[in-house]
C-alpha cells in the first residue's frame, strides 16, 4: 500500500524572519510612522521659517517682469503665504524621511531581493521630487506667467495677491514634484 501521508506545506511564517502582524498591529505601526512623518514635516517647515524672506523673494522672482509688487486683501493673507511656502519647503526637506518611513512600512512584505533597493528608492524618490519642483520653477512657472498674465492685454492691469500667487506657485511645484515621482512608482 502506498504511503498516503501528506507532508505539510511549509508555512509562509517559516521562511520569514519578521513575525506576522495582526491588522491592529499594522495599523499601530502605520500610526507611529505617520506620526514620525508629521513631526519631521513640521520641523522642516519650521526650520524654513528662518529663510522665509529669501524663499518668498526667490519664488516671486519669475513674476518681476509682469508685476511691480504684490498686494494682500485680508489681514491673514501674509500669514497664509508664509504657511504655504513653509509647507512646500518642509515637504521638500522632509522627503527623504517620508520615503524612508514608507519604505520601512512596506519592506517587511517584500522578498529579500526586492528589499535591497531601499536606498535607491529613498535617494531617487527625494531627487525626483526636488527635480520636479525645480522643473516647475524654471520651466513651467515662467511660461505660465507669460501666457496667463499676457492675456490681460492693454485693458487690464494685473494686481495679484501674494497669497494667491504663492498658492499658484506652490501648487504647481508640489504637483510637478508628485508627477516626477511616477517613474519611481512604476518601477
Amino acid at each position: 500500500m502506498p504511503n498516503t501521508e501528506v507532508e505539510p506545506l511549509e508555512s509562509p511564517t517559516a521562511r520569514r524572519k519578521e513575525p506576522w502582524l495582526s491588522l491592529a498591529e499594522h495599523l499601530e505601526e502605520l500610526r507611529r510612522r505617520l506620526g514620525v512623518c508629521l513631526a519631521v514635516f513640521v520641523l522642516a517647515g519650521g526650520a524654513s521659517l528662518a529663510w522665509m524672506e529669501d524663499l518668498i523673494g526667490w519664488l516671486s522672482r519669475p513674476a518681476e517682469p509682469y508685476l511691480m509688487t504684490f498686494a494682500f486683501f485680508s489681514p491673514t493673507e501674509p500669514l497664509m503665504a508664509y504657511v504655504r511656502v513653509a509647507g512646500l519647503a518642509g515637504l521638500a526637506g522632509a522627503m527623504p524621511v517620508l520615503l524612508w518611513q514608507a519604505w520601512a512600512f512596506v519592506s517587511p512584505g517584500l522578498r529579500p531581493e526586492e528589499r535591497r533597493h531601499g536606498a535607491a528608492f529613498i535617494g531617487w524618490g527625494s531627487a525626483l521630487f526636488v527635480l520636479g519642483v525645480a522643473f516647475a520653477y524654471t520651466a513651467l512657472l515662467p511660461a505660465s506667467l507669460r501666457v496667463l498674465l499676457g492675456l490681460a492685454g492693454r485693458w487690464f492691469e494685473p494686481v495679484l495677491s501674494i497669497d494667491q500667487y504663492l498658492g499658484f506657485v506652490t501648487s504647481l511645484a508640489f504637483w510637478c514634484g508628485v508627477i516626477f515621482e511616477l517613474p519611481l512608482v512604476i518601477v
